[in-house]
């Protein structure tokens, strides 16, 4: 969810369907059935509340953890399992683990810390 929509272009670096719905989860069920069932690694912008609460509260909004996203993104880490999440809503580094998934949180480019990750095959 875009908490600077205001600054922004729709269409061009903001969009007004941006927010996953419970809809858009109904079709990654489909596809994760139809594909093994399995979900191994997870990229998003956001992460589900269980991350979030453990990123240092000093460096982030905290009226960002309202997201509508951080729901849907609760079932995914329940229902599906990953074993990884990256996400870099926040724009600074972190890394822990729960339920079974290691998470890292991604810095952005030019601000310190780690902003990318190489993933193995």
């Amino acid at each position: 969810m875009s908490t600077d929509k205001e600054g922004r272009t729709e269409g061009d670096d903001w969009w007004a369907k941006e927010v996953p719905t419970f809809e858009d989860l109904d079709h990654a069920r489909a596809q994760v059935a139809a594909h093994g069932g399995r979900v191994d690694i997870v990229i998003s912008h956001t992460g589900p509340t269980v991350f979030l609460r453990q990123l240092p509260k000093n460096q982030i909004d905290q009226s960002r953890l309202e997201d509508p996203t951080v729901a849907l993104l609760d079932e995914v880490l329940e229902e599906f399992q990953p074993k990884k999440w990256f996400f870099g809503h926040f724009h600074l580094y972190a890394q822990g683990e729960d339920q079974g998934c290691a998470w890292q949180a991604l810095s952005g480019e030019g601000l310190g810390g780690k902003w990318w990750v190489e993933l193995s095959s």
